[in-house]
């Protein structure tokens, strides 16, 4: 089996697109999508009270541009269980950010406490999620994770016939850089077809 690390490569994504350059367009009004269970490949949430969802282009240095997608990636962990890596982009004119949910060992609906030892970038991968500013040239000092103690991810779909996991997830980012601020996320759902 091929062994990658997705916080590793999730984190060289954002060092490269740090370079990014933003929309020139107003804010859009983003919604959050609808929590859905059939595959929809949507993700969203609210970061202290303002809505994220994938959106935009990212335009690495002078190349082509590109519309943001989400990613879902699903592999068997030593374990034998199902790990799961979803990452998608958000860029408007005042925002370019990425974000990053895992989980190591899904093993069915129900409710999956985020690792203490979440850092965004070990392998194996730890449960929990990150959310990463492209605007900064220290791109890794600009990581917010998970925090064990105040976060969780719900699942309530896990179909392996026809490739579907869904669910909710809530809590906190601390900022890895002092004066390690938190930012509380409410609202989180996705939806994936891997």
């Amino acid at each position: 089996m091929n062994r990658v690390s997705y916080p590793t490569a999730f984190l060289g994504t954002c060092l490269l697109l740090s370079g990014c350059t933003r929309s020139k367009t107003p804010e859009p009004a983003l919604r959050l999508p609808p929590a859905t269970t059939v595959g929809a490949n949507t993700l969203g949430f609210q970061v202290d009270g303002r809505v994220w969802t994938t959106y935009g282009q990212t335009c690495v240095f002078s190349g082509p541009c590109r519309d943001n997608s989400l990613l879902a990636r699903v592999d068997r962990g030593p374990s034998g269980l199902l790990r799961l890596v979803v990452t998608t982009q958000l860029s408007t004119a005042q925002y370019a950010e990425g974000f990053l949910l895992q989980l190591d060992s899904v093993r069915g609906p129900g409710n999956y406490r985020c690792s203490p030892q979440f850092t965004g970038t070990v392998s194996p991968v730890p449960t929990g999620f990150a959310l990463q500013d492209h605007l900064t040239t220290e791109a890794t000092h600009r990581l917010a994770l998970s925090t064990a103690a105040a976060s969780r991810i719900v699942l309530t779909q896990v179909d392996t016939v026809r490739h579907i996991i869904a669910g909710t997830f809530e809590g906190q980012l601390r900022q890895t850089w002092t004066p390690y601020v938190t930012r509380e996320i409410t609202q989180g759902r996705f939806d994936v077809r891997y």
